[in-house]
């Protein structure tokens, strides 16, 4: 059963990381990704519904009670891009220097 849950909970994990988003790229031709998906608000409301992606992404890399933080816009609040990919689009690994 440990195994098991151990898996799940690495899976989940990669799930709510994984996107293929296309308003996930600050640029077309880097590989820096937006924190956060949602910069309106950090609700993560959108037209009437809710932005389950969004959230878990937000969920699983950090929680955060400030609104400022989802601002794209220079002098807006804090704005923080996220780097998961080298060059050659290989997953960063934090164990290597």
């Amino acid at each position: 059963m440990t195994g098991l849950l151990t898996e799940a909970a690495s899976l989940g994990r990669d799930e709510m990381l994984a996107s293929d988003r296309p308003d996930r790229m600050v640029w077309p031709d880097r590989t820096w990704e937006w924190a956060s998906l949602r910069p309106e608000n950090g609700t993560f409301e959108c037209e009437g519904s809710l932005d389950v992606e969004a959230k878990d992404r937000w969920f699983v890399q950090a929680i955060v009670a400030s609104p400022a933080l989802f601002r794209l816009a220079v002098g807006q609040g804090s704005l923080y891009w996220l780097g998961l990919n080298d060059a050659a689009d290989a997953n960063l690994d934090g164990g290597w220097t």
